[in-house]
């Protein structure tokens, strides 16, 4: 191996009406979740470059974790993938808001059900991989057209435990018809770090302290989305020139001398503040993943990711899905 709207918003709509009941639309709480996924003992490598393919998940280490099928969600965290089942792989293709059952891959092992019910476009991971988090729209109590309050959950997989569950500023069963308010203002979590995660709540920003739970409002606050051509330290920019041969220029002027052996490149994304992920185009039409490193400009190319389509991490970046050609196409 080398080294590289309407619709959706239906769906949502439908799921957070959906049809299920539990003690919680009461004003109960959830069961704790449990299980041997929930503490980590073999913590699995969460960066630089992780793709998913057909239901395999592909590590920076060269490791593979077998999801059992095509995903439509998936964060890398603890000792492995968490992530929501794609009903076919047309659906795994795009992204979803819907919510689903939340399973875990660990490598060499069959996929187990968590027993968490989260809304896959939520699903979010620490970068150190040690938490995990998203928003559950089925178990918090209803309002009168029986619409479930969303919560915002986060997990510690260092300590097996949940830090926080919270609608805090998530809307008022009593004075709002939650489906409109989350059609409107789509409740997510906007950015995890290795200490907060932050969430888009309703007309504000909040900030949850991982390591307490504590919540405070964050409206204000610059936050880096998924995608940006800046890395997320701010030193290095993705230059896109249109024309395959795409450059990353530091904030001192200083272009980067790629070495990538191939016809073209394409930057898409910050892995993190040092790798710039991207594709290789080759003379006979097909594509890889490439991911460079600044500043010393070395790439590599994933061999295994030609002609596939993958799905990166959820928060990689937006959108999560890129497909690549093989030769001739």
């Amino acid at each position: 191996m080398k080294v590289w709207g309407t619709a959706a918003a239906v769906a949502l709509a439908m799921t957070l009406a959906g049809c299920g009941t539990d003690d919680t639309s009461e004003g109960g709480e959830p069961d704790e979740p449990s299980g041997d996924w929930l503490t980590s003992t073999a913590p699995v490598e969460t960066a630089p470059l992780i793709w998913e393919s057909s239901g395999d998940v592909h590590l920076s280490d060269g490791t593979e974790v077998e999801l059992g099928g095509p995903t439509s969600s998936y964060v890398v965290a603890g000792d492995g993938i968490f992530f929501v089942e794609a009903e076919s792989a047309s659906d795994a293709a795009v992204d979803s808001p819907a919510s689903g059952a939340i399973w875990f891959a660990k490598p060499g092992a069959e996929p187990v059900d968590t027993g968490l019910e989260l809304q896959a476009d939520t699903l979010r991971a620490s970068p150190d991989g040690r938490f995990l988090a998203g928003v559950d729209v089925v178990s918090g109590e209803e309002d009168q057209y029986g619409t479930h309050l969303a919560q915002v959950v986060v997990l510690d997989l260092q300590e097996g435990r949940e830090v926080v569950r919270t609608s805090e500023s998530l809307g008022d069963t009593a004075d709002d018809d939650l489906a409109d308010l989350y059609e409107e203002i789509p409740i997510g979590i906007a950015q995890m770090t290795d200490e907060t995660a932050y969430v888009d709540a309703v007309d504000t920003t909040l900030a949850i302290d991982l390591a307490t739970g504590e919540v405070t409002d964050a409206e204000g606050v610059e936050l880096p989305r998924p995608g940006v051509p800046e890395s997320p330290d701010g030193q290095w920019t993705i230059d896109s020139t249109g024309d395959g041969e795409d450059q990353v220029t530091g904030s001192d002027g200083t272009e980067v001398a790629f070495e990538v052996d191939a016809a073209r490149q394409t930057f898409k994304f910050w892995a993190d503040d040092t790798t710039v992920v991207g594709i290789a185009g080759f003379e006979d039409g097909s594509s890889s993943l490439l991911a460079c490193t600044v500043p010393d400009g070395t790439c590599t190319i994933d061999d295994a990711s030609t002609g596939e389509t993958v799905r990166f991490p959820n928060g990689a970046t937006d959108p999560s899905v890129l497909g690549l050609k093989r030769a001739g196409e």
